[in-house]
């Protein structure tokens, strides 16, 4: 299958088929209008990236993941054509870690353009995939958007956060389920005792959720930042009243908060400076 020049490292987890190799698919059967739509996307903001990858490795990519998907276990032929395939290790360009990093800023004001749901459910079928201890997956991810949500997210922002959250097309409530050991047969089954990690131990659930949850804010912030979004991740509001208001009679906690859009530079503050190397690292 030949993928759209630009388009193709990005977005790629709902084609048909793939070189003989069934991917992933929508229980609606919405696959076809779902990559329409995301490659219109991309073509609106090719010029924005570098694509990073070539289209074989992306094709050898693909075939290893839907070998892994739709089989039990990898031949031991097919599984080692793959990875000598795959080697020497594919590395992104410099355009792909400026748009993840060198060039990435924190946004405060943002362009008056939607962000599609389609996108946002894009954003995340490309984080779950990043690593959480034992898979535990605990974090959950409230897309506040409508006026109506975004009145009730109001009363819980510091005076400083409120108006360009207000303004933001999409603020996400980056939460954590401290229920989230009760998925670990679903999420974890070759370790059948994995639950009783955590069950009835008040430091482990906390320490292992907030830790992962945490980290599984992060993937978003990258991912958003890979599929052209612009983030402006932040704290200064009210844990308890998100909390009381998004999350009541649950397990979930909210951690923190991340507008989402298309930001204007004009809102942007003089990059900060970071520490170097020999400040913040060492090699032992």
């Amino acid at each position: 299958m030949s993928w759209p020049e630009h388009t193709a490292p990005r977005a790629r987890w709902r084609p048909l088929v793939a070189d003989g190799f069934e991917l992933f698919s929508t229980p609606d059967g919405g696959t076809a209008q779902r990559w329409d739509k995301v490659q219109t996307h991309r073509e609106q903001h090719r010029g924005r990236r570098g694509s990073g990858l070539c289209p074989d490795a992306l094709r050898i990519a693909d075939q290893l993941v839907a070998a892994i998907i739709t089989s039990s276990r990898l031949s031991s032929a097919y599984d080692a054509r793959l990875f000598n395939l795959l080697d020497p290790p594919m590395t992104l360009d410099d355009n792909a870690l400026a748009q993840l990093f060198f060039a990435a800023r924190t946004h405060n004001a943002w362009a008056d353009r939607p962000v599609a749901d389609e996108l946002l459910q894009l954003l995340y079928d490309t984080l779950k995939w990043a690593p959480t201890s034992a898979n535990c997956s605990p974090g959950r991810f409230v897309f506040v958007k409508s006026t109506a949500a975004k009145e009730r997210l109001r009363p819980a922002m510091d005076a400083g956060n409120l108006d360009k959250t207000m303004a933001a097309p999409v603020t996400v409530i980056v939460a954590t389920d401290f229920a989230f050991y009760e998925h670990l047969g679903k999420l974890f089954p070759h370790a059948p005792d994995a639950r009783s990690w955590f069950a009835g131990k008040p430091e482990a659930i906390q320490t292992g959720g907030f830790r992962n949850g945490t980290l599984q804010g992060a993937y978003l912030i990258l991912a958003a930042r890979a599929l052209g979004l612009d983030c402006g991740p932040m704290s200064g509001f009210n844990n308890a009243k998100v909390d009381a208001e998004f999350f009541a009679g649950t397990e979930v906690r909210s951690n923190f908060l991340v507008n989402l859009g298309y930001g204007d530079a004009a809102g942007l503050h003089r990059r900060g400076p970071r520490f170097e190397f020999a400040e913040a690292c060492q090699i032992l």
